[in-house]
Formats: C-alpha cells, sequence, structure tokens
C-alpha cells in the first residue's frame, strides 16, 4: 500500500514540475506578444482589461502551483527521512485513505484543522 502511495506522490510531483517549467517557457513568448499587443491596441480599453485579466490569473495560477510543488517537496523530504505518513502535529500515523487523496498530506485531518484555524485567526 505504501509504495502505490509513494508512487502516487512521485507521479504528482513530477507531473507539477512538468507543468511548471512549461508555463515558464511559454512565459517569454506571450511577454513579447504582449508588448507589442499592448501598441497596438492601448486605445482599447476592453482589450487591456482582458489582458490585465488574464496576466493576474495567470500570476495566481503560478503562485498556487508554486506552494503545491512546495508541499509536494515536503512530503518528499519526509519520505527521504522516513517520516512518511506520520502527523506533524500529533506525531500519529496520517489514515491511509487521507493519504491517498492527498499524497502530500502532512498533518492528519484534525491537526490540519487546527491549522488551519490557527491562520484564520492570525
Amino acid at each position: 500500500m505504501m509504495q502505490a502511495l509513494v508512487r502516487q506522490l512521485m507521479e504528482e510531483r513530477g507531473t507539477l514540475r512538468e507543468r511548471l517549467l512549461r508555463m515558464e517557457k511559454s512565459d517569454a513568448p506571450l511577454a513579447a506578444w504582449d508588448t507589442l499587443a499592448d501598441n497596438a491596441r492601448s486605445s482599447n480599453m476592453l482589450d487591456v482589461a482582458a489582458d490585465s485579466l488574464r496576466k493576474d490569473l495567470e500570476s495566481t495560477t503560478r503562485e498556487k502551483l508554486l506552494a503545491r510543488a512546495a508541499q509536494l517537496d515536503r512530503a518528499y523530504q519526509k519520505l527521504i527521512k522516513g517520516t512518511y505518513g506520520i502527523c506533524e502535529g500529533c506525531g500519529k500515523e496520517i489514515p491511509v485513505r487521507r493519504l491517498k487523496a492527498m499524497p502530500d498530506a502532512l498533518c492528519c485531518a484534525p491537526c490540519q484543522g487546527e491549522r488551519e484555524v490557527s491562520r484564520s485567526l492570525s
């Protein structure tokens, strides 16, 4: 069972890294096109607003992917250390059902809930 979870973690980590690389590679041509487009269409406010919205969405997507990559990397480091599947909050084993759903889970559900409440209060 643990091997399947490890394989899932590694596959998800690899897929996410590939997606981030594709985003980075495709970003350079878009930036050049955006400069040309901005100059050619600067009078059209709707186009400018749409371009701005697209850039904001791409930026937000990239930020979320980078945060997810960091989470997967932390889980991978735990795998290397031999602590994968152990809750960082209470030290108990994270249920396999949770790890199947979220192979990068660092905490059991109750401890994760406590962390989220603490973050929302601060």
